[in-house]
């Protein structure tokens, strides 16, 4: 009668039990020598300054004039899905890294505090751009939740309180980003509007560019006034007490199912080598 595999591995059980072990130590091992990360994650809502001008309420010579002078809001501005972009963008990221100084934080291994200098060769020193792809990658992440129009960030980081201050000063990088652009169009379209109104002699136009000259003065106060310009936070990153990676059970877990499935295929290839050694013999 031939051997069935369940026969085979019941036979095999103390090699199979062994690689379990075996593997499940290492793994243990392992856990112990891995950098724990933390996970600081900052929770925003998309809030956008109100537009109250629209060049569909406009008519013919002035809607031109909206035009002319960037107020038409027709582009999709309060996209949140565009704001999503500019969050995860390399000139904010950029900007963030440098008003931080993060590349000797997130290169410590390269970074010479005490001579404050790289010590890793020309080549391989570090750059905001490569930077950005071990932030992007490895650090930040971004998730914006359709249904609640909430705003995810994460930052995961070896250093809990690091993670929870990264978290927090990004929202508050973003906010200054749109606040100066918001600032410089309205500055520029402003200084439009007030030239031309100095050439504008029909009144009821001038009325109307009065309006607009109005509209954006109140836009530079609300840009100037509000410290959560476009993103105000719902809930702030706080110093996490527990890691996020790595997990022990998890670890544990799959040492486990590499040591099962070494010790499976291990019986399995000396079965198939002692069989054919016999009929060779």
């Amino acid at each position: 009668m031939s051997e069935t595999l369940y026969d085979l591995f019941y036979k095999e059980k103390i090699v199979i039990f062994t690689s379990v072990g075996t593997f499940a130590l290492l793994s243990t091992i392992l856990y112990f020598f891995i950098t724990p990360q933390y996970d600081g994650t900052v929770i925003l809502s998309y809030s956008p300054p109100e537009q109250s001008v629209s060049s569909s309420s406009l008519g013919g010579q002035f809607a031109s004039l909206a035009s002319l002078s960037g107020l038409a809001i027709g582009a999709g501005e309060d996209n949140p899905r565009k704001a999503i972009a500019i969050l995860k963008s390399r000139r904010l990221t950029h900007k963030f890294m440098e008003k931080y100084n993060l590349l000797p934080i997130l290169y410590d291994n390269l970074w010479d505090e005490h001579n404050n200098a790289w010590i890793s060769a020309p080549a391989d020193t570090p750059t905001y751009w490569k930077a950005y792809s071990l932030l992007n990658e490895k650090v930040r992440s971004i998730s914006y939740d359709v249904e609640t129009g909430l705003i995810h960030m994460r930052i995961r980081w070896k250093n809990p309180a690091q993670a929870a201050s990264w978290a927090n000063l990004y929202a508050e990088t973003a906010n200054d980003y749109f606040r100066t652009e918001a600032l410089k169009k309205s500055e520029t379209n402003l200084e439009y509007l007030q030239q031309t109104l100095l050439t504008t002699p029909q009144a009821d136009i001038r009325s109307r560019i009065s309006d607009m000259i109005k509209q954006e003065i109140q836009k530079i106060m609300m840009a100037k006034g509000q410290k959560d310009y476009v993103f105000k936070v719902i809930d702030p990153a706080l110093v996490p007490e527990k890691k996020s990676t790595p997990k022990l059970f998890i670890h544990i877990l799959v040492g486990v199912l590499l040591g099962t499935l070494s010790g499976i295929i291990f019986v399995i290839i000396r079965k198939f080598n002692n069989a054919h050694k016999l009929n060779n013999e």
